[in-house]
Parts: structure tokens; sequence; C-alpha cells
């Protein structure tokens, strides 16, 4: 899901149908419905970013991408606001910015990024290769599926583990807990101000992760979160489900 203001965004699904809105998420149209997954065994467009209304490109990535490798394995552009695609190549792909809205630069002169589903990387600026975060945390390996930085200090990941909180820039990671389940997508909107996918489930804190309350509970897994600038929040869930909220309530207006 990529949106380029507070009205025009799109969503591609995971078989790659393709809706767009013109009105902030609270009405769809189908644009294309080809099924991109017939060119791949396994789709996953974890990357999704559009320049203007009319030219955009979507990452594929699968199985085999990991920071110990390629981390796209193809890609396809739009030049027609998503109504139709074309593939291009690896190589081509990689020189393009499709990955900026999920890199974040911390105050440590590193990057971190998710490559896609159970993969958050990180390196210092300038190095080659990305290093993976399952081993970051002294004693805790796990699965780290999101990642993200609400300032260069403070950020959160999400993994099979819980979640972990910095306010150092990635330096030292420490566990929030107040929900129950393994979360799997976070967002941030302010450092107090988080909220995560568990399952069908959706949770926000406005404490830094201190305490927490549902804010939907519904049939099927989210797979998708943004917020607008507005402030209004989309989520994504698997069979087509759609939630969108006007106004997020933040620390600051408590």
């Amino acid at each position: 899901m990529f949106f380029l203001n507070d009205r025009q965004g799109w969503i591609v699904g995971k078989h790659g149908t393709v809706l767009g809105t013109v009105d902030g998420g609270r009405s769809w149209q189908l644009l294309n419905d080809t099924d991109f997954s017939r060119k791949r065994e396994t789709f996953w467009s974890e990357h999704l970013l559009f320049t203007d209304e009319r030219h955009g490109m979507v990452g594929v990535c699968c199985g085999e991408c990991s920071t110990g490798g390629t981390w796209l394995m193809h890609a396809w552009v739009t030049s027609d606001g998503g109504r139709t695609w074309a593939m291009i190549s690896h190589e081509e792909a990689e020189k393009t910015d499709l990955m900026k809205e999920r890199t974040f630069e911390t105050s440590r002169g590193e990057l971190w990024t998710v490559f896609h589903q159970a993969d958050v990387g990180y390196k210092k600026i300038g190095e080659e290769s990305w290093h993976s975060a399952m081993k970051l945390i002294p004693g805790q390996e796990g699965w780290y599926r999101d990642v993200w930085f609400s300032s260069p200090k403070t950020g959160c990941m999400a993994s099979n583990l819980g979640l972990y909180r910095t306010v150092d820039g990635g330096a030292t990671w420490s566990r929030r807990t107040g929900f129950e389940g393994e979360p799997t997508l976070v967002r941030m909107t302010s450092d107090a101000d988080i909220t995560i996918s568990v399952g069908p489930r959706l949770h926000e804190s406005h404490d830094g992760g201190q305490t927490w309350s549902e804010a939907w509970s519904g049939p099927s897994d989210i797979v998708g979160l943004t917020y607008l600038p507005s402030g209004a929040g989309i989520a994504i869930g698997k069979g087509g489900l759609i939630l969108r909220r006007s106004v997020i309530i933040s620390a600051t207006q408590k």
C-alpha cells in the first residue's frame, strides 16, 4: 500500500490485484487484476512506490530474498496510474528509489529496512552488505518482521518474540508487553504513538508502548497498515478487508 498524498493511493494484493483511491481511502476502484503470481511461484508485493499520479513501481519478493542475497527478484512499472504494468529487470529495479519509504536513517549512522516478511535488515551508511536483525538482540534470536522509526533515535521492531523499542538509534532494544500474540506490522506517528497488528487485531499505544488498547478486532489478519499526512489511518486485511479511521488519537491530543 502506498499513498502519494492525503487523497491518492494504491493497494497491490498478494496475487497482483491493483486498487486505487482518489478520496483518501473512502472508496476504491479496481485498476488491474493481472495475476502476477503466475510469473513466480510465490508472490509478495513488499515494496510499492509512486513518484506521481501516473508513474509507479511494485517490487516482488519471494522466499529467496534475504539480507544475505538479493532483496528483490522482479519489479513491474506503470505509467498510467496502475492500469497496466510492464516487467523490468532486477538491475533496473535496484537503481530506483523503490525501497525508500521503508528505509530509515538513524542517529548512529545506520540504515534500517524490511526486505520481505520476517527479514529486517540494517547496515552502516556506506557499507555494501546488509545484516539481518535476527541475532541483533542478545538472547532474543527470532524472526524480526517489521521495523519503523519515528525519529532518528526512536523506533520499534515487530517479531515473533514480541515488540521491541529503541530510544538510542538501535544500539539497545527493550521489549514492550501488554498485549497477547505476535505482532507482524508496526507503525509510529510519533515517538509515543505506536500501532501494531497482531493477527486480525490492531493495538495502539500513546505512551511509547507502556500500555495498550485494542483498536480493532475482525475476521481476517491485517496485512497492511499506513497513516496519511492528515492523520487518517488505513489498514488492509486478507480477503479484501479495507479499514479507514479518519482521525488518530495521539499522545499530544490527550
